[in-house]
């Protein structure tokens, strides 16, 4: 890899700005140069409170350098979890991505950073700019510290589904163990590819994405907003790309919707083309070798239309990623018809090494793919999936009032391992008979019915969420005679609905909740997908939510799990509601016999 390489490319205004790896070098120098020069040593922690952008990814490197513990902050936590955070972590330094964040925090907490910058080019009242730090005098070589391989690298702050945040503490020899991991899964990546950056820093997967593309040799486009990554890719050309479920969900609206509007021969001709999409997809999920005939259509179709589908997304994906929930059935399927693998993997905050992944040349859609290297996974007898490895955490962090930074070997929180050293992750799972791993929900936010009856929500909400007019399912049904779900509809979808059958479509989505012409719409979809279903597991009633469950109502962490005991709080008499509304619906069906756990998962 050549040191006059680009490394990163980054928007200034409307023009795209080119780093090479002997300036990125030389930047991150200068940034651990003076945060040494002002008192910080190997081991301090030092906070990141900003959005995702190419200083981030500075001030990252710069503190691994010289071996501080680097701590993100999501920028888009509540104050006090903010405060919460630096309190917990210890951090002795922050930086900000502007300087109103800087006096949100309360002065007596500000007073206790040794060092405070901002991610903006000039520093106000103490608080030191970018170009004042990054543009200082680059320090000797022999100033970057000597870090050892168990050394604390970062503090990840899980987003919890319980609301009650942990953080994990990551060595560089586990950040180096999962980046070998991920080299040996994703090879498709090489020197000189491109990648996007555009999911939050303050996470672990887009800083383990970036630090894989750098090993790789791959230059790194920052899209600082992400309702710029599409455009961002159509430019940058990536050979892989990570982000959300909804985010490729949206991408397959986007394109539906363009073909919908089409008429005549062109439509016809688009249609063919994703027919033989389809079919030679059917031949790859089977192992089947197509027709000559298939073969030669799929061809002519695939230049003529499907291309295109993929030129707008750069025209040089080989491998989309994606993780945190299950991507709709329909959205991976129709990729796959396009020319384009949306690839599914489970990941664990507690665990460095992502868990197991899909890989171009070995996919099962619905499952999470097979482990990856370092992760030795099993399945307990009641369905847990239990993991063990080195890039498995020791145990949570103390906090820094507990943390004893003497004794580097921190007793494991044996509550969380098994006697031989197995995490128990509390996600339940099966292997199928080709080693790949199906996840089926949570150990610990299983239904009890009153019936007796034990069900996994997550697998019934991946289920019904295989329909393109719901954007979110939540199932309830705890302590109830059968289940219920809020939904939040895919309001465009709907309105299609509508216009196909002739119906007024409602003005606002309040009208749209109360129109029963929807009703009936959403009662056909949930008969539709119910067949999979046993009788018990089966939606019974639904309210359609006016406004989705989001991250700022604190229904969902920020990697848009479901927070399911806080939505169930917040919405209680909501859901009491339902029930009541419908006082003869049905007792959930099904033997008497209640299943164990393991039965659920499989």
């Amino acid at each position: 890899m050549s040191p006059d390489a680009v490394a990163c490319r980054h928007l200034d205004g409307e023009a795209w700005v080119d780093t090479t790896w002997r300036e990125l070098r030389d930047e991150t120098a200068r940034v651990a140069g003076y945060w040494r020069r002002h008192g910080l040593r190997r081991g301090d922690r030092i906070a990141i409170l900003a959005p995702t952008c190419r200083a981030w990814y500075v001030c990252e490197l710069a503190g691994l350098r010289l071996g501080l513990v680097i701590v993100g902050i999501d920028h888009h936590q509540k104050p006090a979890r903010i405060a919460s955070i630096l309190d917990e972590s210890g951090a002795t330094a922050l930086v900000v991505g502007e300087i109103g964040q800087w006096w949100d925090i309360d002065a007596e907490r500000r007073a206790r950073f040794t060092l405070a910058m901002t991610m903006e080019d000039v520093g106000h009242d103490g608080v030191a700019g970018w170009q004042q730090v990054s543009r200082a005098e680059r320090p000797p070589a022999d100033e970057a510290a000597r870090v050892a391989p168990d050394d604390s690298a970062t503090l990840i702050y899980t987003s919890s589904t319980t609301g009650a945040a942990k953080a994990v503490e990551f060595t560089h020899a586990q950040l180096i163990q999962a980046c070998g991991a991920i080299i040996r899964t994703y090879p498709q990546l090489n020197e000189g590819d491109a990648m996007v950056c555009w999911l939050p820093l303050a996470h672990m997967v887009q800083r383990m994405t970036n630090l894989f593309g750098m090993a790789r040799g791959a230059t790194t486009w920052f899209a600082d907003d992400p309702r710029k990554v599409v455009a961002t890719m159509a430019v940058a050309r990536p050979s892989i790309i990570c982000g959300v479920p909804r985010f490729y969900e949206k991408i397959a609206e986007k394109i539906g919707h363009r073909i919908e509007e089409m008429k005549g021969p062109r439509r016809r001709l688009v249609d063919a083309a994703l027919e033989t999409g389809r079919r030679m997809a059917q031949h790859r999920v089977h192992g089947q070798r197509p027709s000559i005939f298939l073969r030669m259509a799929h061809a002519t179709l695939d230049r003529l239309v499907l291309s295109r589908f993929r030129e707008a997304l750069g025209g040089r994906l080989e491998v989309m990623v994606t993780g945190t929930a299950p991507a709709p059935a329909w959205v991976l399927e129709f990729f796959d018809q396009i020319g384009l693998l949306l690839l599914e993997v489970y990941g664990l905050s507690e665990n460095a090494v992502p868990m197991s992944s899909n890989r171009a040349d070995a996919y099962r859609f619905g499952s999470v793919g097979m482990p990856l290297p370092y992760n030795e996974i099993r399945i307990a007898p009641d369905g847990e999936i239990l993991v063990r490895g080195p890039g498995v955490l020791d145990g949570y962090f103390e906090g820094a009032n507990g943390h004893d930074d003497a004794d580097p070997t921190r007793p494991r929180d044996q509550a969380r391992f098994t006697d031989d050293g197995y995490l128990c992750t509390g996600d339940l799972g099966r292997y199928d008979e080709d080693g790949f791993l199906y996840l089926t929900g949570r150990k610990s936010e299983i239904i009890k019915t009153s019936t007796g009856r034990r069900i996994s929500p997550a697998r019934v909400e991946a289920i019904y969420g295989r329909s393109r007019l719901f954007d979110q399912v939540m199932v309830v049904g705890n302590g109830r005679k059968c289940l219920a779900a809020l939904l939040a509809l895919n309001q465009q979808a709907v309105e299609r609905e509508l216009m196909k059958s002739g119906h007024r479509i409602p003005g606002d989505p309040a009208a749209m909740a109360q129109s029963k012409d929807v009703a009936a719409i959403v009662h056909d979809e949930l008969k539709r997908h119910e067949t999979e279903l046993a009788d018990y597991e089966r939606v019974i009633a639904y309210h359609l939510l006016e406004q989705p469950l989001s991250v700022e109502d604190g229904d969902l962490t920020p990697t848009l799990k479901l927070r399911r005991s806080r939505v169930e709080a917040r919405l209680g008499d909501l859901i009491d509601a339902v029930y009541e509304r419908e006082p003869d619906l049905p007792v959930a069906k099904g033997p008497e016999p209640e299943p164990t756990l393991a039965e659920v998962a499989a």
